[in-house]
């Protein structure tokens, strides 16, 4: 294989790996006793997964005979954006309050994730290390509290669904600049000139 089928190889991938629709992976950092209304918030996300805009992952997916707190860090160094479904189980959990959370701001504080606390059932976490991050639903009312079940799924929704497209948006124009990159490089490789025989 010479050197421009070589590049037209490298740019067949490049080009594919452009069109793969941009996601973002989710960690749903939760109380196992919030299990239902996690599962709720991930039925409500299908659509954003369906569409190629997320992947998610929570605990559940933990096979029998894993190392559960290896499967969870290594979730959590994958994932762009880890959720923090908060409430009092959430607060009242060690492993959460001493393992994830910890990790989570460092992740965030480093630039490799971003971390949504959503609001789950009203609790008091004014003074809390992740406060000062905006929060979910939009006015920083529990979820459990709106009195109408369907505007405040409609309110969540919109605020993940707005987060969303505008990160796999970034990523997709991170995968335009790095496609333009390879081009430019490929050109001025071929274009350079040929070594003169000895």
């Amino acid at each position: 294989m010479n050197v421009e089928q070589k590049y037209q190889a490298l740019n067949s991938f490049v080009t594919t790996a452009d069109q793969r629709p941009a996601s973002v992976e989710l960690f749903y950092s939760y109380a196992h006793l919030d299990a239902l209304l996690c599962q709720e918030l991930r039925n409500h996300l299908t659509g954003l997964k369906r569409s190629g805009l997320i992947r998610g992952w929570y605990d559940h997916e933990i096979e029998p005979g894993s190392e559960w707190s290896v499967e969870i860090k290594e979730a959590m160094e994958r994932a762009g954006i880890i959720l923090l479904l908060v409430s009092a189980d959430f607060l009242a959990s060690e492993y959460i309050n001493h393992i994830e959370v910890p990790f989570a701001l460092e992740r965030h504080q480093s630039g490799h994730a971003k971390i949504i606390p959503v609001l789950l059932r009203p609790v008091e976490w004014h003074d809390l290390p992740f406060a000062k991050l905006q929060v979910l639903p939009s006015g920083a009312l529990a979820v459990t509290a709106w009195p109408n079940g369907i505007k405040r799924s409609q309110t969540s929704l919109a605020g993940f669904a707005s987060f969303f497209t505008t990160s796999a948006r970034a990523k997709s124009q991170r995968r335009s600049h790095r496609s333009r990159l390879h081009e430019s490089h490929k050109n001025a490789y071929l274009m350079r000139p040929s070594p003169r025989p000895l």
